[in-house]
């Protein structure tokens, strides 16, 4: 008897250390609670302060482990934001993991002013583990609840005048490739280019390759659906088939009527479909 009581007490004890060894399900991205913005600011912003009133921004003197080619950045002061937080097995390991979406005024133009930054936890608590720079995974659905995470997520960059949003299936690698061919975005699902205010305003009539193609000018959102059947919504905005025609042959895009609409994804467990099945030109990435 007492034997089985050891065994069972055993048992017990290990249960939960058990569970814990386990990786969270994969949630969606979603706003940073008090405690966890403390928490993570510390680990990569030691000595940091939130000015003003915006406690989701930090003044931080270091960034502990960002380089930029390879070379610490030694001229903070540094401005992090964090805008988003996930949790899950990310990147395949054993371990719980969450990543961070930030917007820093250490980024640059071309990695869309921010990045993420995945932290594992450990039985001593969470340790950082990479930077991403321009990864910024904010608008994101996850598919499988269970397992290493994959995503829908929505991108949107403005650079120089043109506008560029996009939905891509997702997953985070576990290094970051400065090179961009160890990307977390694995291939796009639906692409939006609005050139309207660039010097070439009428450069995506010359992408309508086929008849019956509008013109998406951008993904305004993506969320999870509440529609059955459906993993996800987006709102679009773009020029019908017909107003893209006529206006192009003006050399006019620019005031083409914009209409709103709304597309729906689903999910099989290996591809993305997307519903209704618009037709619109091709874009350049």
């Amino acid at each position: 008897m007492k034997y089985l009581f050891r065994v069972l007490l055993i048992a017990l004890v290990l249960i939960p250390a058990i569970s814990r060894a386990q990786p969270a399900q994969n949630a969606d991205p979603r706003q940073l609670q008090p405690a966890e913005r403390s928490t993570f600011a510390k680990l990569v912003c030691p000595g940091g302060k939130a000015p003003g009133r915006d406690a989701y921004q930090f003044e931080c003197p270091v960034l502990t482990g960002y380089t930029r080619d390879g070379v610490n950045l030694t001229d903070g002061p540094f401005n992090i934001l964090f805008s988003s937080i996930m949790y899950g097995n990310l990147t395949g390991t054993p371990l719980t993991q969450a990543y961070v979406s930030y917007q820093g005024d250490f980024e640059d133009g071309a990695d869309n002013g921010g990045g993420g930054i995945l932290f594992n936890q450990t039985p001593g608590g969470w340790q950082l583990a990479q930077w991403y720079p321009g990864w910024q995974l904010n608008d994101c659905v996850q598919l499988n609840p269970r397992g290493r995470a994959e995503m829908l997520c929505r991108v949107g960059v403005f650079w120089q005048s043109e506008s560029d949003a996009s939905v891509w299936l997702t997953v985070i690698q576990p290094v970051y490739d400065p090179n961009g061919k160890n990307t977390a975005f694995k291939s796009g699902v639906l692409k939006a280019q609005d050139d309207r205010q660039t010097p070439t305003p009428n450069y995506n009539c010359g992408k309508l390759t086929e008849p019956g193609q509008g013109i998406l000018f951008d993904i305004d959102s993506l969320k999870r659906s509440t529609v059955p059947g459906a993993l996800a919504v987006a709102k679009i905005s773009y020029v019908k088939p017909g107003a893209a025609a006529r206006f192009c042959k003006m050399n006019d895009l620019a005031d083409a009527p914009v209409t709103k609409g709304t597309v729906q994804f689903t999910w099989d467990g290996s591809r993305v479909q997307m519903h209704p099945a618009y037709s619109f030109a091709p874009v350049d990435y």
